[in-house]
């Protein structure tokens, strides 16, 4: 996940990725909870829309699985739900986003 820090400031970027539900562990994803082979199909969703209707927020793309959020602002406060789904199971990871004032430096 980035950035490599606890909060999320006004026009950061953060990119999210699913777990990984392949052999090799990433530690750099949401917590594992590992998914049968064949690899999943990863979808996106926003504060619980529907995957179909394509809705994330303006700055928002998803790209082989992975979203990438950029100039971070208040419409991208809310969860992020990432929806993995094979022919077996369909799995489920969740990230908030929660935008702040970057601390002054006076």
């Amino acid at each position: 996940l980035a950035p490599a820090r606890e909060k999320l400031y006004y026009g950061d970027t953060v990119v999210l990725a699913c777990p990984n539900y392949g052999t090799n562990s990433d530690p750099d994803t949401l917590p594992a909870d590992p998914l049968p082979v064949p690899s999943p199909l990863v979808e996106w969703m926003f504060n619980y829309t529907d995957a179909w209707t394509g809705y994330l927020p303006a700055g928002a793309t998803v790209q082989d699985g992975i979203l990438t959020i950029t100039n971070l602002g208040d419409i991208h406060d809310g969860e992020y739900t990432c929806q993995a789904t094979n022919v077996y199971y369909t799995n489920y990871a969740f990230k908030v986003v929660q935008v702040e004032m970057a601390p002054s430096t006076v």
